[in-house]
């Protein structure tokens, strides 16, 4: 069996003054779901996993979370967030990054990702719009849309621990696109914008360059698990968690 360590990431701030609202705290990671911070949902369902090593909380605050082997102060990005997560293992193997705000995450979820995505550098999970349209039908979904396709990025990537320290801003750029498709088409260049542009854009031409750019492997995986694209932030999910 594939296995892998868990890097939390538990950094941000409600920025949406009705979500705030909402949530009642400003903590992203404490909103409560059925009475629980939402990072512990998280926690659960990844030391539930059987994929899972150990599980590394990135934090800014004084937060306590049951079932985490390392607490680590974080840095001032999720770029430096992942080094300093990653650095806090004493062996090697693939590291799961995900956000403190997939409360929702399932450990059938998290073992389906690492035993069945490829084994490259870098894993972009993705779920379809049919699969997150169909489980959660009454959400606003911002989907990536490209020839015959349309999506959504999952909360979480699954990438080899040395991609972190040789690539550290490519890391950031494409946390911050993963849900753009101009941005990620910026990131290979202006041949996939005017792809783009043209309409005739692929997930296969987003890898293949964005590999060629970084010299790493990077690939998408398609996850049937609705729950990988769910991250609480919004007005209204609290609600639609707490009915699953």
């Amino acid at each position: 069996m594939r296995k892998a360590n868990a890097i939390i990431i538990a950094s941000g701030v409600i920025t949406d003054p009705a979500f705030r609202q909402e949530a009642g705290v400003d903590i992203k990671a404490l909103t409560p779901i059925h009475g629980r911070p939402m990072v512990q949902w998280v926690a659960d369902a990844l030391r539930a996993a059987e994929s899972i090593e150990e599980i590394a909380l990135v934090t800014r605050w004084d937060i306590h979370v049951d079932g985490v082997d390392h607490i680590v102060t974080g840095g001032t990005d999720d770029a430096d967030n992942l080094v300093l997560g990653a650095a806090a293992f004493g062996h090697y193997m693939p590291n799961l990054m995900i956000w403190a705000d997939m409360a929702l995450l399932t450990p059938a979820a998290v073992d389906d990702l690492i035993q069945n995505s490829p084994a490259v550098d870098l894993v972009y999970p993705i779920v379809t719009g049919e699969a997150v349209l169909a489980r959660f039908p009454t959400r606003d979904w911002s989907l990536i849309r490209l020839p015959g396709e349309n999506f959504t990025s999952a909360g979480c990537f699954l990438f080899e621990p040395t991609l972190v320290v040789e690539h550290r801003e490519w890391l950031g750029r494409i946390f911050s696109a993963r849900r753009n498709p101009v941005e990620l088409a910026k990131m290979g260049g202006m041949g996939l914008v005017l792809k783009y542009l043209a309409g005739t854009l692929s997930i296969a031409d987003i890898e293949r360059q964005i590999s060629a750019t970084i010299h790493a492997s990077v690939h998408t995986y398609t996850s049937p698990y609705a729950e990988l694209a769910f991250e609480v932030g919004r007005p209204g999910d609290i609600e639609i968690a707490e009915r699953q």
